[in-house]
């Protein structure tokens, strides 16, 4: 069997080993835009302030090899024959395949004001954005982050580490929106502004203000005030590559469009990872969530069932868990209750200084946001698309089953 895998990333790394272990002796071409061995996203604000060493980024030492991995690095897909069952390359190599896997991963969205050739404005994405960064990274220095989502806020916390003067500047009415109500994210608010770093909210960026050599000094507000910046970081999200994707009649909305073997509509053509459009758990609309954990659970999916197995994708989980500036966050499922469903506040901040919440549909959990103290999210994680009331989950000290009556 010959397979191509599109990207190097989790969900990549964990389809190649789904693979090997159902296929030893197959062939595995691996194709990806960036070169090196495979590396975790996540670590990228502490590799670049040097929390995280090099050798502490990657998967594995020598991955290529030790999974007999054939590459071709340096290179990306622009084109999927499906018919004939071969790629085009961006140098107009082509390359056959029996079965393909897509996990092209994302890219930062950029806003249009966003120059990323202007010296001193970056993203942060990828390992070579990191080390662009790290240059710049340095005590009495003045940064100020677009974006107050967890790959900003993380960010924030490296560099305010390292001596940096943070300012933070969000669009939304709270930080990591996509993670947190507006109790928890309140929380998170405090304990920033405590360590020191300045958060503007519902504030709308303008534009960069560039020095005389042309290198960004500073960030323009709507409001007209200028924040003064020797660096300056845009993390407003990403976006799925879906670039080769052109002209191919493959089912796709914001991401790819898979089945609950992942794959696509198009043959011997299955994805993974931040360019899936997936289906969620419990039941939802297919949607993109660009989390490690889906990525990792989703190549080893699809790996083994390239392979000839059968493996079944439950859904996408939206799980995060941090701990920024001494506040521990997990949340998991829907932060904030849909039509019918009921919000159970465990513990008030106002009250014990934490924060804990259960959604409910019915007695059936649906979601939890745990702030300050998150010692029984491993027991809540499993609860999620479960009765709570029910069997060994009904007696845990957590749940009251007067709740049941709401």
């Amino acid at each position: 069997m010959k397979y191509i895998i599109a990207g190097n990333g989790p969900a990549a790394v964990h389809g190649v080993k789904a693979i090997r272990r159902r296929d030893p002796e197959g062939e595995i071409l691996m194709i990806s835009p960036e070169e090196g061995q495979p590396y975790s996203r996540i670590t990228m604000p502490e590799y670049l302030t040097g929390e995280v060493s090099e050798e502490g980024i990657y998967f594995e030492e020598d991955f290529y090899e030790r999974w007999r991995v054939r590459t071709c690095l340096g290179r990306r897909i622009v084109k999927i024959h499906p018919e004939e069952r071969y790629v085009t390359l961006d140098d107009g190599d082509t390359i056959s395949y029996e079965e393909l896997l897509l996990a092209t991963g994302s890219h930062s969205s950029l806003p249009p004001w966003a120059d990323l050739e202007v010296p001193g404005v970056y993203g942060l994405w990828c390992k070579a954005d990191a080390e662009a960064i790290s240059s710049q990274v340095g005590p009495d220095k003045k940064a100020v982050i677009i974006g107050g989502g967890l790959v900003g806020m993380q960010a924030a916390r490296a560099l305010s580490a390292q001596g940096m003067s943070v300012t933070i500047v969000e669009l939304a009415d709270r930080l990591m929106v996509t993670q947190l109500d507006h109790t928890a994210a309140d929380m998170l608010k405090q304990a920033t502004e405590k360590a020191g770093i300045q958060v503007f909210l519902s504030t709308m960026v303008e534009g960069i203000e560039k020095d005389a050599q042309g290198r960004a000094c500073g960030v323009r507000l709507e409001n007209g005030k200028c924040l003064s910046a020797d660096l300056v970081l845009v993390c407003v999200g990403v976006r799925p590559n879906l670039e080769m994707l052109d002209g191919l009649p493959i089912e796709h909305a914001r991401g790819v469009l898979v089945d609950e073997g992942m794959r696509t509509s198009l043959p011997h053509v299955y994805a993974a990872g931040d360019v899936t459009q997936a289906p969620v758990y419990p039941a939802g609309e297919p949607a993109v969530r660009a989390i490690w954990l889906n990525a990792v659970e989703q190549g080893e999916i699809a790996g083994e069932n390239m392979a000839g197995g059968c493996r079944r994708y439950e859904g996408s989980r939206a799980m995060n868990s941090i701990q920024l500036f001494g506040l521990s966050l997990i949340s998991a499922g829907r932060t904030v209750a849909g039509a019918g469903q009921d919000e159970v506040i465990l513990k008030d901040p106002e009250t014990t200084g934490v924060y804990q919440k259960l959604v409910l549909d019915g007695v059936t959990l649906v979601g939890m946001l745990l702030a300050g103290d998150v010692q029984q999210a491993g027991l809540l994680y499993q609860k999620i698309g479960k009765p709570v009331n029910q069997g060994f989950w009904g007696r845990l000290p957590s749940w009251d089953p007067q709740w049941t009556m709401v």
